[in-house]
C-alpha cells in the first residue's frame, strides 16, 4: 500500500474517539484543513445537531485542530 495513514482524535460527547484515514497523498494531511465526514459515520451518529456543527479533530502530524464538516453524500 503506497500511502500514509494518520490517526485523528475527537471528543464526541464528551468522549475521546479516534480514527483512521489512509491517503495515498501525505500533503493532504499536512496542508488540508478540514476532514469531510458521513453524517452517519459511527462516530457521530449519535450526535446532536449543536455538537456536530463545533466538530473538531486533532491531526497528529501538525499537532493542530481540524473542522470537521458533516455531509449527507461524499
Amino acid at each position: 500500500c503506497n500511502g500514509i495513514v494518520v490517526n485523528f482524535h475527537m471528543n464526541v460527547s464528551n468522549k475521546q474517539r479516534g480514527f483512521d484515514v489512509w491517503s495515498p497523498d501525505p500533503y493532504k494531511f499536512i496542508h488540508g484543513q478540514c476532514i469531510i465526514m458521513k453524517k452517519d459515520n459511527i462516530i457521530i451518529k449519535d450526535m446532536t445537531l449543536d455538537d456536530i456543527q463545533n466538530l473538531r479533530c486533532f491531526n497528529s502530524i501538525t499537532k493542530r485542530e481540524m473542522l470537521v464538516f458533516v455531509a449527507d453524500n461524499i
